[in-house]
């Protein structure tokens, strides 16, 4: 019985271990999406965009932005696919 239960420790902590090291891009980004240039499924001031990158194809929630200074550190202002909106987006996701 204790090794069964030593078994499931160990397999939360793995999963728990997963998801705080690579579920999400991190910074400003929030929630996946699904339709780039809207804010139809993003919280208020943020645009869905897709990411490329480490998440590359990934659609994400990004905080809306006029300029650099208005993201985070890690992030840089640039504009959304389908819309004239910009997003911070995580700065290797973009191009450069």
């Amino acid at each position: 019985m204790k090794k069964i239960s030593l078994s499931i420790v160990g397999l939360a902590f793995t999963a728990l271990l997963a998801y705080a090291c690579g579920g999400d891009p991190g910074g400003s980004v929030g929630d996946p999406c699904e339709t780039t240039g809207t804010s139809d499924e993003c919280s208020e001031d943020e645009v869905c965009d897709t990411l490329e990158g480490e998440f590359a194809g990934e659609t994400w929630c990004l905080r809306l932005c006029d300029d650099h200074e208005d993201c985070e550190a890690g992030e840089l202002c640039n504009g959304v696919s389908d819309s004239n909106l910009k997003g911070c987006h995580p700065a290797d996701d973009v191009e450069g």
